[in-house]
């Protein structure tokens, strides 16, 4: 089984203000004892935040978003690793597929061809 590891994480683009605090971050995350990362977004908001996105937008897709009250950056470290717990699977690429549950993968949405199927692809341009 693969097991997933947060090996760095990097809290950019922060935002205080009066209608809360936002911030955006990625979990550089890889194999147990295996060199190499791929990347998975998120964003960080308080309730003050996401009220005043509510005021706006009237829905808000919660995917990838942690909502808190005050940042502690060790409290979303914890909550990344209870993820990855989750989502010990046996290959890499179904474990980056459950992880994208929670996070948002860099991958995410991009379909890789077979030879054959780039071929058929070309084949069939007018």
């Amino acid at each position: 089984m693969i097991k997933p590891v947060l090996k760095y994480l990097d809290i950019v683009q922060i935002k205080d203000g009066s209608k809360g605090f936002l911030a955006r971050g990625a979990a550089y995350i890889g194999e147990e004892e295996v060199e190499g990362v791929e990347y998975f977004y998120f964003r960080v908001m308080t309730t003050d935040r996401l009220l005043s996105i509510l005021d706006k937008e009237k829905i808000f897709d919660g995917r990838a978003t942690f909502i808190v009250h005050t940042f502690d950056q060790t409290a979303i470290e914890e909550r990344i690793n209870a993820v990855l717990q989750d989502s010990i699977r046996p290959t890499w690429g179904e474990v980056a597929i459950a992880i994208n549950r929670y996070l948002s993968w860099e991958y995410d949405n991009i379909k890789y061809e077979t030879i054959e199927e780039a071929l058929e692809r070309i084949n069939n341009v007018d």
